[in-house]
C-alpha cells in the first residue's frame, strides 16, 4: 500500500490527490490517528479481499487504492448530501453528492470484478477496491457511530461521580446567583483548552453537547 505500479501514473495521481483531498476533509472529524487507523487498516482489508479471489494467482499487489476507498467510504456516509465537484479524466469538472458518488463507485468496482479481474482481463484490482470500501463502511458504521457491540471498549468510558463526591449546592436562603451566568474568560480560555485537547486525542465526534457550547462561546472572544 506504499507502493504503486509505474505503469499508470494516471493511477496513482489519482490516489494521492484522493488521500490529501479526503484525507484533509476528514482528518478534522476523526483526528490524525484514527485518520492513520483507518488508512491502514482500509489496506489490509483490501489485501485480505484479494487474496479471498485471487487465492491461485501469482504476482504481487501494490498500490494504495484500497486505503483510498476506505477514506472515501467514510467521507460519503458522513457527508452524503455535502456536493463536491470532480474533474473527471482530470478535465472535466462533475458536481455530485458523495452518497451517489459512493453508489457508482461500488456498482463499478462489483461489475469491473465479476467482468474483468475475475476473467484476468485487467491488472486492476477492483476487489481491493471493494475491501476498502467495506472497512470505511464498518469503521463509519460501527467505531464513528459507537452504535455496535464490536468497538465498544473503544469508547471514552462514561464515569459518574458518588453523590459524596459532587459539589453541593449551598442553601437557596444564603444567597442567588443567575443560572444562565457566563463564566469568567480566563475560566473559558481555560476550558477551551481542555475541550482542544480531548479533539486531539479522541476526535471531534467525541464532544458532548456541553463541550461544543464551549467552543461557540470562545470563538467569539475578543483576541
Amino acid at each position: 500500500s506504499f507502493l504503486h505500479s509505474s505503469e499508470s501514473l494516471l493511477h496513482i495521481l489519482g490516489n494521492m490527490l484522493g488521500l490529501y483531498f479526503i484525507g484533509r476533509a476528514i482528518e478534522p472529524v476523526i483526528g490524525s490517528r484514527q485518520l492513520l487507523y483507518l488508512y491502514l487498516t482500509s489496506a489490509l482489508t483490501g489485501a485480505l479481499f484479494f487474496l479471498s479471489f485471487n487465492y491461485s494467482q501469482s504476482g504481487l499487489l501494490v498500490g494504495a487504492s484500497a486505503a483510498v476507498s476506505g477514506l472515501l467510504a467514510f467521507y460519503c456516509l458522513d457527508k452524503p448530501e455535502e456536493k463536491i465537484t470532480l474533474l473527471l479524466f482530470f478535465i472535466l469538472p462533475v458536481s455530485i453528492k458523495p452518497k451517489w458518488l459512493l453508489r457508482i463507485y461500488f456498482g463499478i468496482s462489483v461489475f469491473l470484478l465479476l467482468s474483468s479481474e475475475l476473467t484476468n482481463m485487467t491488472n486492476i484490482a477492483h476487489s481491493a477496491h471493494l475491501g476498502g470500501l467495506l472497512c470505511g463502511f464498518l469503521y463509519y458504521r460501527f467505531f464513528y457511530q459507537s452504535s455496535g457491540p464490536f468497538f465498544s471498549e473503544f469508547n471514552e468510558p462514561s464515569i459518574e461521580l458518588p453523590k459524596w463526591f459532587k459539589r453541593q449546592q449551598k442553601s437557596k436562603a444564603s444567597f442567588s446567583y443567575s443560572v444562565n451566568a457566563s463564566p469568567t474568560e480566563a475560566h473559558l480560555k481555560e476550558e477551551m483548552n481542555r475541550v482542544l485537547d480531548k479533539i486531539n486525542v479522541h476526535g471531534f465526534q467525541s464532544l458532548t453537547d456541553e463541550e461544543r457550547a464551549i467552543l461557540n462561546k470562545a470563538s467569539k472572544l475578543k483576541n
